[in-house]
């Protein structure tokens, strides 16, 4: 005589539809925020280096935009989607001691679509994602 744990056939499909999204949104969601979270992480890096010579130029010039893109572009970012927000404009420098402001936007493109498989709405995939610093400028 056999025993067994369920005797409907049924619920190993109701079971699989309810364990696999679970499962699935566990492994993955983990890993779609990872990418966030490195992407910010490599935004940061490049405000950090540029925002340096942002202080001793006094502005936020459009060789250091330049330089801002091609090193974005290095670490595999869309040049074209880079955006620089409230950043100093370009002709405006600041005297010594007066703030120099650099931000660097960039969409977060399409991550976080795991949690579709719950029925929830992943943020805007065109949504920017900031990362921004002021620093006193040392231009005499």
């Amino acid at each position: 005589m056999r025993h067994y744990l369920r005797k409907d056939r049924g619920s190993a499909v109701i079971e699989t539809l309810i364990v696999l999204p679970i499962l699935l949104f566990v492994t993955f969601f983990g890993l779609e925020t990872w990418v966030l979270m490195q992407r910010h992480v490599l935004m940061g890096r490049v405000l950090n280096q540029y925002l340096t010579l942002a202080q001793i130029e006094g502005t936020v010039s459009d060789e250091i935009r330049q330089d801002v893109l091609a090193a974005m572009e290095r670490l595999g970012f869309d040049p074209a989607k880079v955006d620089f927000g409230h950043s100093t404009p370009p002709h405006v420098y600041k005297r010594r001691g007066e703030p120099v402001h650099m931000e660097i936007g960039y969409p977060k493109g399409p991550v976080l679509t795991i949690v579709r498989v719950l029925g929830l709405s992943p943020p805007d995939s065109d949504e920017l994602m900031w990362e921004g610093g002021t620093v006193a400028s040392e231009l005499p």
